[in-house]
């Protein structure tokens, strides 16, 4: 209500939630915000959140028939969450180093995981989700072969087998959408393809510094 705006309302109740996830000795919290609201971002600042990701074009617009939005991922951690080691990666983006500020960082992990499925796809129709669970040549190439003209969004384990195949993304297309913790706690690496080109309102130099980096 226009009422109850300037008053702190969100404020107080972004603490709330803060007190309550520690009473419940969570480990992480997680909040994502539309760029069209810079509002909500510096809010997401003033409670402690740190941007990780950015998401283009991501979630349907609410004012626009089949446009989308972009969407900012903050991440907020109770228990120590570091960030696996970006700077043995000599192709990596001095950008996604700057991730490891506010969490600290370990070596990567040296072995890739040993899942039953190397790799997971999910078609929403509104766009394409890729989990990758292993890194080889044989899955790499699977993904250059993705439609182009569709929004595909990849993540990847943090392992010596990105570190490998890394610029083979960025030849095939994909661009670096930052870090997200997975359903185990871990991160994993984002990349992007198919998004359209276009200015986003961020107020965050991390998300900037993304959004600058896809436009080369």
């Amino acid at each position: 209500h226009p009422a109850a705006r300037h008053r702190g309302v969100a404020f107080q109740l972004g603490m709330h939630l803060y007190k309550e996830a520690r009473r419940q000795q969570l480990t992480t919290l997680t909040i994502k915000m539309v760029c069209s609201h810079l509002g909500s971002q510096l809010l997401a600042k003033n409670l402690g959140f740190h941007t990780t990701a950015l998401l283009r074009d991501y979630v349907g617009s609410p004012f626009e028939s089949g446009s989308f939005e972009s969407v900012v991922v903050g991440v907020q951690t109770l228990q120590p969450k570091p960030v696996p080691t970006l700077s043995s990666m000599k192709t990596q983006p001095n950008t996604l180093a700057l991730l490891s500020a506010p969490f600290g960082n370990k070596p990567p992990f040296a072995m890739p995981n040993l899942h039953i499925f190397p790799i997971e796809v999910f078609d929403s129709g509104e766009r394409i989700n890729v989990t990758l669970h292993q890194i080889t040549g044989g899955v790499v190439n699977e993904l250059a072969h993705l439609p182009y003209g569709r929004r595909i969004y990849i993540q990847t384990p943090i392992n010596v087998m990105l570190a490998k195949y890394l610029p083979f993304f960025y030849q095939v297309g994909y661009r670096d959408a930052g870090l997200i913790l997975d359903s185990h706690g871990e991160w994993v690496w984002l990349f992007q393809r198919g998004f359209k080109p276009q200015h986003l309102h961020l107020s965050c130099p991390i998300a900037q510094k993304l959004q600058e980096a896809a436009m080369c």
